[in-house]
Parts: C-alpha cells; structure tokens; sequence
C-alpha cells in the first residue's frame, strides 16, 4: 500500500509535470513563432502602418491646405471691394494697408502644393479654352482687376489661367500675387503655373521679393518660408502644350530646348543657372528673347540659330528660322511667351508665330504701358467641325497708375478700337479691349 502510494504520488507530478511542460513548449512555439518569421511579418506590418499613415497624413494635409487656399483666396478676392468707387476704380496710395495672411494658413497651402506640383511633368498638356497671363511682377491690384475681366478662376463658372511666370519681384505686392495664384491652383487644379525666371533664389533676393517677405513675415519664421518659396519655384513646370498646337512658356527655345524630349527629361528641381560660358535648358527657357532682325543673328560662319543673350546674361537669342524648325518638328502652329516688357501689351514676331504677352500694365508704376490677356478658344466652323484655335487680346490699363487720365469707357470698361488690333497684327476673332 505505501508502495503503491508513493507511485501514484510519482506518477501524478511526472503527469502535471508534462502536461505543463507540454504548455511550457506549447506557448514557447506560439510566441517563437512570430518571432521565427518576423522579417517578412515586421516587414508587412511596419508596411501597412506606414501606408495608413502616409494616407492619414496626405488627407490631413490635402484638407488643411485646400481650406487654408479657401480663406487665402476668399481674403484676398475681396480685399478692394470695401474700397472701390466702381469697377476699375481703386488707387492704392502709399497709406493703404497691406493684406494681412495668416502664417499658418501660407503653410498649410505651400504644404499642399509641393505635393501636388511635384506630381505634374515638366511640361503641361492643356486643354482649351484658358486664357494666359503674362509678367504680373507683384502688382496685386491689377491682378485682380485682370481676373475681374477675364472671370473669377474658382466657382461654378471656374476660368482656366495659365500663368506664364514672373509673378513677384519689381512690384510692391508680390507676396500676395504669389498666394492669390497658389490659391487659385490648388482650389481649381485645371490653373496652370508656369516658372519664369524670377522664380529663382538669386533673381528674387535680388529684385526684392526675399526682401519683402521679410518685411512682411516679421513674428514668423521666415527663413523657413523662403526656402518653402524656393521649393515652390523649383516644383513649377517649365512648359505647356495647348490642344496639342500652342507652345507655351516664359522665354522662348534654345540650343538645349529645342527638342521637346529634353524639355521633358531635363531636372527642373534646383535654381535656374546662369553660365555665360554654356547653354542650359532652364535657362533657354525661362531666359531667351526672340530676334526680329536676322542681321543680328548673323557671324562669320552665317545666319546662326541662336546666339547667346548678352543683354540678359543668361539664355540665348533665337530668331525666325529656329522657330519654324521647333513648331514643324513637333508639329505645333505658335508660341505664346511672356518675359519682354511690350508697350501694347501684345506683340507678334515671325508672322504670328511667336506672341509676347504682357501682364504687368504700367510697369513698374511708370513705364506707361499697356498689358493684355490671351484667350485660347477652341473655334467650330461648318458641319465637319474644324478646329482652330484663335487667340483673343484683352488689353488692360493699370489701376495702379497714380498719374494721368484714364481713357474714356463705354460701360464697363469696353474699349472697341479694331485698328488697335490691325496695328499689332493679331488676328482676332471678335477684337475686344479692355481699359481698367
């Protein structure tokens, strides 16, 4: 009986004994298990935590910087109404108050537009109607004035702009141009913002817009936003292609951007260089002039294709016969640029081939002159539906000149003057002008 005893007493704590070291293996497998496998499991996790948070983190930003572009835009597009007479009306004087934005929301919007310009190619395919804008260079108030005219570029009846570059420096206001068209772009994506040459670090610091930010983002840290600016500069497309038959861009075409392959392949993110000893495409393309007189393109060797830019420093001259080289080769009727201050607004070179639009009326609040807005309309004619694209001319007065009469009006603002139109070559469908 003790006998007995004793080997079921054994026999009872081998049996707890095994069965907890079967738990004992038992639990060790399961949590060796995941730890066996866990470069491929850590590696999905870590994937998918990483994927939802990228995706949190987009909504996030994409809902901060689209409502932050909705104040922007709503603040700034109603600034002057308060203080208009009339359409056309408003003078700023040097007592009147400059908007104010709110640092975050400049931000937010900046945060958002990195990511979504980034996105887009080098050069932009564009579907008509839209209608481009040349050099702003900072005048707020005419810019407004410009899209009164020419329609608001949000809403139902949303307009599509196309700006050709050059939208800060020289002017007083350039700060509030550059977030009026962020704003504009990020509320309507069909918006089109195109880089000049002053959308670079060196032209900008040097022509006053990095002195206004300062001015004006005192209490904040401005240095972050200048270098988010210069990011913004350097995210912006170079080009743009309407209905596949309008070239646009700030410049013109050079040695190195007179293939649209290289156009497309060339590294737009970093600053616009500036090297007398060599042509860039960068530079070709947001430097370059066009030449109307041929003997200027002429050497020892012969007629030149192009010749570099000494008047600038940078880019290149470019004249009739590499025009008509570029358009036949990719198979494109004309070329609209901006760049070159035109007293009428509205210039053609090569036979209508080659048009400069102004956007900056009274350059510089003393040059006097004219600026015009190019509406590109897909046009049907007969029953087979042609289609021809017919840029149309709006020209506009600064209402930013603190000096000299206006012209005079009839209604709102329309100025009927075909030999206008007949004097600058352009061949309009129905020849409209607008003074401001």
């Amino acid at each position: 009986r003790g006998w007995l005893s004793t080997q079921q007493t054994k026999l009872s704590f081998s049996q707890s004994s095994f069965s907890f070291g079967i738990r004992t293996t038992v639990s060790q497998v399961t949590y060796d298990v995941p730890r066996f496998i866990s470069p491929a499991l850590k590696h999905s996790r870590a994937t998918m935590s990483a994927a939802t948070y990228q995706r949190g983190a987009a909504e996030a930003v994409s809902s901060k910087g689209l409502a932050a572009a909705q104040r922007i835009f709503d603040y700034l597009w109603n600034y002057c109404d308060s203080k208009r007479s009339g359409f056309g009306r408003y003078f700023p004087t040097d007592e009147t108050p400059e908007p104010v934005i709110a640092p975050q929301d400049m931000r937010d919007l900046c945060d958002y537009l990195l990511v979504e310009l980034r996105e887009e190619p080098n050069v932009v395919k564009v579907q008509s109607p839209v209608t481009v804008v040349g050099d702003v260079h900072g005048q707020f108030f005419d810019i407004l004035d410009m899209m009164f005219v020419g329609g608001s570029p949000i809403g139902t009846n949303a307009v599509t702009y196309m700006f050709l570059g050059d939208l800060v420096d020289r002017g007083y206001h350039g700060l509030e141009v550059l977030l009026l068209v962020l704003a504009s772009k990020a509320l309507n994506p069909r918006t089109v913002i195109l880089r000049g040459n002053h959308e670079t670090r060196d032209i900008a610091f040097a022509y006053g817009f990095a002195a206004e930010c300062h001015r004006k983002l005192m209490g904040i840290d401005v240095d972050m936003m200048t270098k988010i600016f210069d990011q913004l500069f350097q995210a912006l497309p170079l080009a743009a292609v309407v209905d596949d038959q309008i070239f646009c861009t700030h410049g013109g075409i050079g040695p190195q951007a007179r293939d649209m392959q290289k156009i497309y392949a060339v590294d737009r993110f970093q600053d616009l260089p500036r090297r007398p000893d060599e042509y860039h495409a960068l530079s070709d393309l947001t430097w370059s002039d066009p030449v109307d007189d041929p003997e200027l393109l002429k050497s020892e060797k012969g007629e030149l294709l192009f010749d570099f830019n000494r008047d600038r420093g940078a880019g290149c001259y470019y004249g009739e016969k590499a025009v008509k080289q570029f358009l036949e080769k990719h198979h494109l009727k004309m070329m609209i640029r901006s760049h070159q201050l035109v007293h009428e607004g509205l210039q053609t070179h090569f036979n209508g081939t080659v048009v400069t639009c102004w956007g900056a009326p009274n350059y510089c609040y003393r040059s006097g002159n004219l600026a015009s807005l190019v509406r590109i309309q897909d046009r049907h004619f007969g029953k087979e539906h042609l289609s021809e694209l017919s840029p149309t001319g709006l020209w506009i007065e600064s209402t930013e000149r603190k000096h000299g009469a206006l012209p005079k009006r009839n209604g709102y603002g329309l100025f009927d003057d075909r030999t206008r139109f007949k004097r600058v070559g352009v061949q309009l469908q129905s020849p409209e002008a607008y003074f401001l």
